[in-house]
């Protein structure tokens, strides 16, 4: 009996190790995937303003729709998270949102369960607050944009209010590169946490292996 005992305990021990490894091993590619979503995302709003720049100097339309074009790769990151928000998302179309923001669909499983089961972890709460900060700024910036294009189009000499959606499109660009900043740190600390947390449990695994053995 008492081997059977120590044979059903030590199944169960190995049981548990795989499940935590195949835990680990995907919400480890979640955050890799969310870096990445990242890394798209602030890519495109820097291609943005940079395609607003363009257009200052020289008002030519093809720049101010690739403005436009630029932004649908964030614009997707923020449709998909605010389904998720919901109490009954539709997953395709978080699917579609987290694709569009170019983050490939056999991740996007991986990153919609790491936001669900961590996001009371202060590390995920603080990089989702850092995102809807960036989305607000980002919807600042898409006014500011069009209010130049407005000016633009109508032939305004008005160069004080034209001057000012200048200073204003400069201003929100810094403010993405410091919250884009704090969400990559972000990121990377609840990464370590994460390590740490499987690596904590894989020890209390072996320790007791080695006690029933």
């Amino acid at each position: 009996m008492k081997l059977y005992f120590v044979v059903g305990i030590m199944a169960t021990l190995v049981i548990i190790e795989l499940f935590t490894l195949h835990f680990a091993m995907g919400n480890l590619s979640a955050v890799r995937a969310f870096v990445g979503g990242e890394a798209s995302w602030s890519k495109a709003q820097k291609n943005a303003v940079y395609r607003f720049q363009r257009f200052a100097l020289t008002n030519n339309e093809a720049d101010y729709r690739a403005f436009h074009e630029a932004l649908k790769i964030p614009d997707g990151d923020r449709a998909a998270r605010l389904e998720l928000e919901k109490p009954n998302p539709n997953m395709e179309k978080v699917l579609a949102g987290f694709v569009q923001g170019r983050i490939h669909p056999d991740d996007v499983p991986s990153v919609v369960n790491m936001l669900k089961r961590f996001n009371q972890v202060s590390y995920i709460a603080k990089a989702v607050s850092a995102w809807k900060e960036g989305d607000a700024l980002l919807v600042k910036l898409r006014n500011t944009v069009d209010e130049y294009y407005g000016l633009v189009l109508e032939g305004s000499t008005n160069q004080v209010r034209m001057q000012k959606c200048l200073d204003e499109v400069v201003h929100i660009n810094n403010e993405l590169t410091r919250i884009e900043e704090i969400f990559s740190s972000t990121l990377g600390e609840g990464s370590r946490w994460m390590e740490r947390l499987i690596f904590m449990i894989l020890v209390i695994l072996v320790i007791t292996w080695k006690v029933l053995v």
